[in-house]
């Protein structure tokens, strides 16, 4: 009998091996699609490498601005420091600028450039500002920006810091052509004080007040001050104090004080004091008052030395005309003849 063969069979259940047209085709794809990831990218870097500069506006700070006085007198050139300090990161071509609103002048360069900058470091820049008369009394804001990049990036960040600047008016109060009458005096009379108060300030004085200082050898009164107002600028207005002399005061030079009180363009109290030198004497003559009488007395007697004269003069012209007429009468009268006797 016949023995069967044995047939062996080998059933494998995984995918058939690819084909090599298919693996061509697999390869192609992820060529196709490794190019187009180059192109985007190669596009992106060379759009940012076109751009100049990418600005973002940083929240934090970096710097830190600050500036010598925020007072700038007007009708003057002003000198202030403005200091710019490193506080954050280290920073990259650092590029401050400073711009001031008109009619402020800024006198010099308003950047300052450094190429590096790290905390701690510092840029001061004195400035010279000129204020116009005109400005007396206003405040102004000044913008101080600064651009950088921050180490390591290669964007630029922009910070702006705000510096406010008041213009004040200023008030110079002098007093000349002082005059005191009589002098020298002597103790126990009147005295009295006359001059002149001069602004030679840009805004004027309000609510000014001149007084004597009550102080020896002076007796102060009413009379020794005086309410002046609104004192303007380069307009001299005049005035005359009087006070009086203590009757116990020794001879000598005395110093006697002149105080003006007044309030600035900020309606703050202001004073300020002006010395002259005052001579007591006992044996300084006196004018004394006398009180004539009134009426026509007191024109007679005003002019009485005229009425004399007049008097001499119309008694000179009676005389001399009475002696011309005794003259006439006795050229015009005639001869008497005597006869001799027969």
């Amino acid at each position: 009998m016949a023995e069967l063969s044995k047939t062996s069979y080998c059933h494998d259940l995984r995918a058939p091996p690819p084909s090599e047209g298919d693996q061509r085709r697999t390869t192609l794809r992820g060529t196709k699609r490794s190019l187009v990831a180059l192109i985007v990218i190669l596009v992106v870097l060379l759009a940012i490498s076109q751009t100049p500069r990418t600005i973002r506006a940083d929240p934090v700070s970096e710097l830190s601005v600050q500036v010598s006085a925020n007072t700038l007198r007007a009708g003057s050139n002003n000198t202030v420091t403005l200091q710019v300090q490193g506080i954050g990161k280290l920073l990259a071509n650092l590029d401050v600028a400073l711009t001031l609103p008109s009619p402020l002048v800024l006198f010099g360069d308003n950047h300052w450039r450094r190429s590096g900058f790290g905390p701690g470091d510092t840029i001061e820049a004195p400035l010279m500002i000129f204020a116009p008369a005109s400005a007396a009394g206003s405040s102004y804001q000044a913008t101080v920006t600064g651009l950088y990049k921050e180490a390591g990036e290669t964007t630029y960040s922009q910070e702006s810091h705000t510096v406010g600047f008041l213009v004040r008016g200023w008030i110079d109060l002098v007093i000349y052509d002082l005059l005191v009458t009589p002098s020298p005096v002597s103790p126990g009379s009147p005295v009295e004080i006359s001059g002149s108060l001069l602004n030679r300030g840009v805004t004027s004085a309000m609510f000014t007040n001149l007084t004597i200082n009550p102080a020896a050898p002076l007796i102060v009164s009413s009379e020794s001050a005086t309410y002046m107002g609104q004192v303007d600028a380069n307009a001299p207005a005049p005035f005359s104090l009087t006070a009086k002399i203590d009757p116990d005061t020794a001879d000598g030079m005395y110093t006697v004080t002149l105080v003006v009180y007044y309030q600035d363009d900020l309606h703050l109290n202001q004073r300020s004091e002006s010395s002259l030198r005052i001579e007591v004497s006992r044996t300084a003559t006196q004018t004394q008052t006398v009180t004539a009488p009134s009426g026509p007395m007191t024109i007679i007697l005003e002019y009485a030395q005229y009425l004399i004269l007049l008097l001499i003069i119309i008694g000179a012209a009676l005389f001399i005309r009475r002696r011309r007429r005794k003259g006439s009468s006795g050229a015009t009268q005639p001869r008497r003849v005597t006869k001799a006797p027969a």
